[in-house]
């Protein structure tokens, strides 16, 4: 587990002090508006088990797509479109909670 995968568990933790929640929703939101995350998160997507760090990684993509997608290039467009596309063949051979499924289904609708 490194740092974006803590910062957002933290994020999500109850139990977790007010100082090392707002740390961690800080580092969040670095990524957040960072011109690269999507290409993180694509990334991550294919490398994490963890169910927090797939939704927010999947909103991070929705937010592209819903309001920065004609700002990508055309292989930007087909790197994006070809992995989310290669996330949805590879669900046979894991499972996916029914939140990832529904956050994939509102991204590829």
């Amino acid at each position: 587990m490194d740092d974006f995968d803590s910062a957002i568990l933290i994020s999500f933790d109850p139990t977790a002090t007010t100082e090392l929640k707002e740390k961690a929703l800080a580092y969040c939101e670095s990524v957040r508006i960072s011109p690269v995350a999507w290409k993180f998160c694509l990334d991550r997507l294919f490398n994490t088990h963890i169910l927090h760090v797939k939704f927010f990684c999947f909103q991070i993509l929705q937010d592209l797509i819903l309001h920065r997608y004609t700002t990508l290039s055309d292989e930007e467009r087909a790197l994006l479109k070809g992995a989310l596309l290669k996330w949805l063949q590879e669900i046979p051979n894991r499972s996916e909670d029914g939140p990832i499924k529904n956050k994939y289904a509102q991204i590829m609708v």
